[in-house]
């Protein structure tokens, strides 16, 4: 109870002083582009985990070769996830600059570009980034581009700055984070305020994107770790260990990854396969469950 009182008053007083404090406060543009700006030097990293739908698990695994070239395999994809019971069981995703293909068992496809998470958690391509908080209407086309805030210009540009502060979680626990909610809002059945995306204060790694995609309203969350000791400054990479998407129709799927490793990581990419099929080609085969696991595939990689 002491602990729940003491977190309470901390973020109450980080609430208040970063009020007073807005000088402190990024603009959209530098929220997008600073994680991302951070994988520029990484080299190659691979995760591996689950990602859980229902009762269901399927062995997850993620292949970071460079900003913008990526691969995601899933397996297990059980007969129940396509309309007609059968199907791939292994969904492989690979994403190389500006096309992405998509595997499911023997069928090849082009799939759509990364949205708004991918590009700012894997993409490593900050201008990319930007790009995809403008795509998903959190932000203008004005603020796109890269502006630093200074002192001496501090006070106009605050005016403009829709950046704020909102007492939220990442995961269980309560914190002050950045809020960025676009110009027109609505809200969900639950009175969920989107297009919104929530970043913490100290990585600006995002924590919370909830949006709209063909009538559905999404919220994607990522639990990170967010804490700064020896050795891992605010510079640093922050990777979300989970990632849970939740829909308006009551559909919810968790992938859980492990930390990054080096060793063992994809060096190249695989050779890119000639493609005969859409998207919708995979989608049309799907139950309602199985267009949801794709969903949560694309949201988010």
């Amino acid at each position: 109870m002491r602990r729940t009182l003491t977190s309470i008053l901390f973020l109450a007083v980080t609430f208040l002083f970063s009020n007073q404090a807005q000088a402190f406060l990024p603009n959209p543009s530098q929220l997008a582009r600073f994680q991302a700006g951070l994988m520029t030097r990484l080299p190659p990293f691979k995760s591996t985990g689950s990602m859980q739908f229902k009762e269901a698990s399927f062995p997850y695994s993620l292949n970071w070769v460079d900003p913008e070239r990526y691969v995601v395999e899933i397996k297990g994809i059980p007969a129940r996830f396509y309309s007609a019971g059968q199907g791939g069981d292994t969904w492989t995703l690979v994403r190389n600059k500006t096309s992405c293909l998509m595997t499911a068992g023997s069928i090849k496809m082009t799939c759509p570009p990364a949205q708004a998470w991918a590009l700012l958690e894997l993409s490593g391509m900050p201008e990319s980034a930007a790009q995809g908080l403008y795509t998903s209407e959190l932000i203008d086309v004005g603020e796109i581009p890269l502006t630093q805030s200074d002192s001496e210009t501090y006070v106009e540009s605050r005016k403009e700055n829709r950046v704020a502060i909102s007492i939220a979680s990442n995961g269980n626990a309560p914190a002050a984070l950045l809020s960025l909610q676009g110009r027109k809002t609505e809200e969900d059945g639950d009175g969920n305020i989107f297009p919104e995306i929530l970043f913490d204060q100290t990585f600006l790694k995002p924590v919370l994107l909830r949006l709209r995609r063909k009538g559905e309203v999404f919220t994607i969350q990522g639990k990170s770790d967010l804490e700064i000791r020896r050795g891992r400054t605010r510079y640093t990479y922050v990777f979300a260990e989970k990632l849970s998407v939740d829909s308006n129709l009551k559909l919810s799927s968790v992938i859980r990854r492990s930390v990054p490793t080096f060793s063992g990581a994809l060096k190249e990419m695989p050779p890119q396969a000639k493609t005969l099929h859409q998207i919708d080609t995979l989608r049309d085969t799907l139950s309602v469950e199985g267009q949801f696991l794709l969903d949560s595939l694309l949201l988010t990689h």
